[in-house]
């Protein structure tokens, strides 16, 4: 009986491993909300159209009410979905970021590996300033 529960089926003469499933890495914004952040002072996010003005001024935002600095690429896509209500992926943000290079400085994230954190540049903040003005 305990052979049987504990077989593992082998696959050409190995065991079969598990398939490895990653880690899901909770944001460190996870517990900011939109009251945290004086939405009311700023334009709406939604209003504009194009990715690039929404992740900046998203970004702009944190980082003017003090809420934080650098942000992952899952931090990004955090506080769009969930904070600013819209549709955002990797794909979206990595494209922003490198199309847009020198609006962001980057570096390693000190407590996880493989992962780069991104901040505003003074470029930036003039643009998100721009479009709040223009608003």
């Amino acid at each position: 009986l305990k052979y049987v529960e504990s077989y593992v089926p082998k696959e050409n003469g190995k065991t079969v491993q598990q398939k490895r499933t990653a880690k899901k890495v909770e944001s460190v914004y996870a517990s900011i909300n939109a009251d945290d952040l004086n939405l009311k002072k700023y334009p709406s996010v939604k209003i504009f159209k194009g990715t690039k003005e929404q992740i900046i001024l998203a970004m702009y935002i944190v980082t003017n009410e003090g809420k934080g600095e650098w942000f992952s690429v899952d931090d990004i896509i955090y506080l769009m979905k969930n904070i600013f209500e819209l549709p955002c992926n990797r794909d979206k943000v990595y494209g922003v970021i490198q199309r847009n290079s020198s609006f962001f400085d980057d570096q390693k994230a000190e407590n996880r590996a493989h992962v780069r954190q991104y901040k505003l540049l003074s470029g930036a903040k003039d643009f998100a300033e721009s479009l709040i003005q223009k608003e």
